[in-house]
């Protein structure tokens, strides 16, 4: 390459490199005479995520806890006082024959029969009750209550008609299950259909 152009390369190359420091220079002495003015922020806080808290039940006394359980208890008393020679078709005669008499009522026979019959009605629609109160009060057992309440009114209609075949003048009769099962259907059927009705109208 001849030497006058390796010359005026030079000179050029030589040009750019001065003009390069020549702007470096100007910068940094632009930034040390304007500097940066930065925001007066206040400091950053560290934001805690908020925290999901669970708020167990409040304990129940043992009055609430027991209570229902005591009712259901002193009521299966009761039926099994009137299943033994307390709830003789004599006794019951002794009360309702005045009044039938000051009635002037002719079939006395019929209507003590009616009459018992509905003690066994109001007897275990009274129990299927205190059941339905018991267990809905029981949130483990609140799914299926329905269920555990007729089979229980059930289970005890029998153990109630099998204790009376060792009752004098008592016996026990599958009709009077019957009786004694659907009256607790009837009462649940209701107690179901409450609580349904109960929650579409808060929705």
């Amino acid at each position: 390459m001849p030497s006058a152009h390796l010359g005026a390369l030079h000179t050029e190359q030589g040009g750019w490199h001065t003009e390069c420091a020549c702007y470096i220079n100007f910068c940094q002495r632009r930034q040390k005479m304007f500097p940066p003015i930065e925001p007066d922020l206040p400091p950053r806080r560290h934001v805690e995520p908020p925290r999901i808290i669970i708020v167990p039940d409040p304990p129940r006394s043992r009055f609430r806890r027991y209570f229902p359980v005591a009712l259901v208890g002193l009521w299966m008393v009761v039926i099994f006082m009137a299943s033994t020679g307390l709830g003789r078709p004599e006794n019951s005669a002794r009360i309702l024959d005045p009044i039938l008499q000051f009635f002037n009522v002719k079939n006395v026979g019929a209507v003590q029969i009616v009459f018992r019959k509905l003690g066994h009605v109001t007897e275990y629609s009274i129990f299927a009750l205190l059941l339905s109160y018991l267990l809905l009060s029981r949130r483990a057992l609140r799914q299926w209550w329905f269920a555990i309440a007729l089979a229980c009114i059930f289970l005890y209609a029998c153990s109630d008609e099998f204790h009376q075949i060792f009752v004098p003048e008592r016996h026990a009769s599958m009709h009077d299950v019957m009786i004694d099962t659907t009256s607790g259907f009837v009462v649940l059927s209701l107690v179901a259909g409450l609580r349904r009705l109960f929650r579409q109208r808060e929705i």
